[in-house]
């Protein structure tokens, strides 16, 4: 299926676009022209050896992180600057993140709030994007982590105000193959979406360029939204040359090299919030050959480095890989990880890991699934209080009252170990308290073990 057969934005003129922004933002702000040389970014991507103007040439835009809850001017410059230029993008792809339904990682709004949130955001996104933006010019809208909230499974809220966006999908598009991911509220892939995911990459011919759209563009994580980079290494194995992962998330541009098994390589491509700025990706003969990047700040074009330019990181990591000492594990959200679980602190519980990790609370069965392990290990980032980096600190205990506190001895992909002290080795019951900051330290807990 072709993208401008799967979306089909409502036309609007310029005039009508201007005066439909105006309502939203005020019509001091809106834009009355695109760049003073409306031509820089045919002049920065012939530089780069790419003419827009070719006939086997064409492009496509990216933006990122609206976040239309404070209703930021830039998109509607940018929609101005889109619809403006010839030859026209083949599509706008919007990576997620859209609005903020949720407020924070791990918060919870009420169905009523999240509602009201999505009312306001997602109709400022439809009356100055989908809206405002060519009819001829096809729209592509991807699923971020504040574009829904935990409990919201079915993503009742996005098909209610994007009911022509797919919260996953696949298309083809300047003789590419796309694939569109569905990260939710904290990266994880269901077996649903990972069983669709697999199918169609494997379905996708290998002379054929495959790019995944995803929010989060978590590769090499095992602390937080691991399930992108774990699907990623499963489906794309085998593809020979260069696979693209789009994304944005962390508000700043960002490259990565992976290695996929089987020889191919995944290029990873974070994408900064729009407010900043905007990417067009230049296509030749079906592969992606040129990257600009439109920055705000300064309004021009700037020339980005491909791949071939940047080392590659190695294979895409996975949790507990290569490890024979791990003899127990659970996952945060898992129904072991649950028992276990006794109380969170001023913790944001973001289901598949913990995030702004305050003083967490925990009582693991030692004695019947690790009796000899010496070593107990939590699987995050435990990046420390956020001015100082003081370490959080851990104890551990048999029986919840005495307590002895232990320190981080090593990590490595994500897995923090701290020794047990030898009296407790044996316990029947190891509780584990952990003495974080709260919303004072970015820190997340994706997994708990022991290691003999």
């Amino acid at each position: 299926m072709k993208v401008r057969d799967m979306f089909e934005p409502v036309q609007m003129t310029r005039r009508g676009f201007v005066c439909g922004g105006a309502a939203l933002f005020g019509t001091a702000f809106l834009p009355t022209a695109v760049c003073a040389a409306e031509d820089d970014w045919k002049t920065a991507f012939r530089s780069l050896g790419f003419d827009p103007d070719a006939s086997n040439a064409s492009w496509f835009a990216v933006t990122s992180d609206i976040h239309a809850d404070k209703q930021h001017i830039s998109l509607a410059a940018h929609v101005a600057e889109w619809n403006a230029m010839e030859p026209k993008p083949a599509f706008v792809a919007a990576l997620g993140d859209m609005g903020q339904v949720n407020g924070c990682f791990g918060h919870r709004p009420s169905p009523q709030v999240a509602a009201e949130n999505a009312e306001r955001q997602f109709g400022a996104i439809n009356a100055v994007l989908s809206n405002g933006l060519r009819k001829d010019i096809p729209r592509v809208y991807v699923v971020g982590n504040h574009d829904t909230y935990i409990g919201e499974d079915d993503r009742a809220l996005w098909r209610k105000h994007f009911p022509d966006q797919p919260t996953y999908c696949a298309f083809d598009a300047c003789g590419l193959r796309f694939v569109k991911w569905d990260g939710g509220v904290d990266g994880m892939i269901d077996a649903e979406q990972e069983k669709w995911i697999r199918n169609e990459c494997a379905k996708c011919p290998k002379d054929v360029q495959l790019v995944v759209l995803v929010h989060q563009p978590s590769v090499g994580s095992c602390g937080m939204e691991r399930d992108i980079g774990r699907v990623a290494k499963a489906a794309l194995a085998g593809r020979p040359g260069i696979t693209w992962m789009l994304g944005g998330h962390e508000h700043h541009n960002a490259f990565a090299r992976w290695d996929l098994p089987g020889g191919g390589t995944l290029a990873v491509a974070t994408h900064t919030m729009d407010r900043h700025g905007w990417w067009a990706y230049g296509v030749k003969a079906g592969r992606i050959v040129a990257r600009l990047f439109k920055s705000n700040e300064s309004d021009s074009f700037s020339c980005e480095k491909m791949p071939e330019a940047y080392a590659s990181k190695g294979e895409i990591p996975l949790a507990w890989e290569g490890r024979n000492d791990v003899v127990w594990h659970a996952f945060v959200g898992s129904p072991e990880e649950k028992t276990c679980r006794v109380s969170l602190g001023k913790t944001g519980d973001n289901c598949g890991w913990l995030f702004y990790v305050g003083t967490t609370l925990y009582r693991f069965p030692k004695g019947k699934v690790a009796p000899t392990a010496t070593r107990y290990a939590i699987l995050g980032r435990l990046r420390g209080e956020r001015k100082t980096r003081r370490p959080a600190r851990c104890f551990l205990s048999a029986d919840g009252e005495h307590w002895t506190e232990t320190t981080r001895s090593a990590a490595a992909r994500d897995v923090h170990e701290f020794p047990i002290p030898p009296e407790l080795v044996g316990a029947e019951t190891l509780w584990v308290k952990y003495e974080g900051f709260g919303y004072g330290a970015d820190e997340c807990h994706a997994a708990y073990a022991f290691i003999e």
